[in-house]
C-alpha cells in the first residue's frame, strides 16, 4: 500500500518506506496508520499487489488513488 502526503505543493511519501505491507488480516493497522496524519492534512493512499517471486505468471496490480483529508476528532 502506498501512503503519500500533500505538502508544500507536492505529494511526499508519508511512511518510511514507499511501499506499506499489510498486516496477514488485509488491514494496515489503525494504530500504525494514526501515527502517520496530522489533522487537516491531505493524503491519499494506493493499493498494490506484487505476485510472490518465482510463482506467478502475471506482474503486479494497483489501483487508482483514494485521496482524503484527516479531521479531528474522536476514534472510538
Amino acid at each position: 500500500m502506498y501512503v503519500e502526503h500533500y505538502s508544500s505543493g507536492a505529494w511526499r511519501q508519508a511512511a518510511s518506506q514507499k511501499c506499506v505491507g499489510l498486516h496477514s488480516d488485509g488491514w494496515y493497522g489503525y494504530s500504525r496508520a494514526l501515527k502517520l496524519f496530522t489533522s487537516n492534512d491531505r493524503y491519499r493512499v494506493r493499493g498494490l499487489y506484487a505476485p510472490p517471486a518465482g510463482g506467478a505468471q502475471t506482474g503486479g496490480v494497483q489501483s487508482g488513488w483514494t485521496c482524503f483529508t484527516v479531521r479531528p476528532g474522536t476514534v472510538k
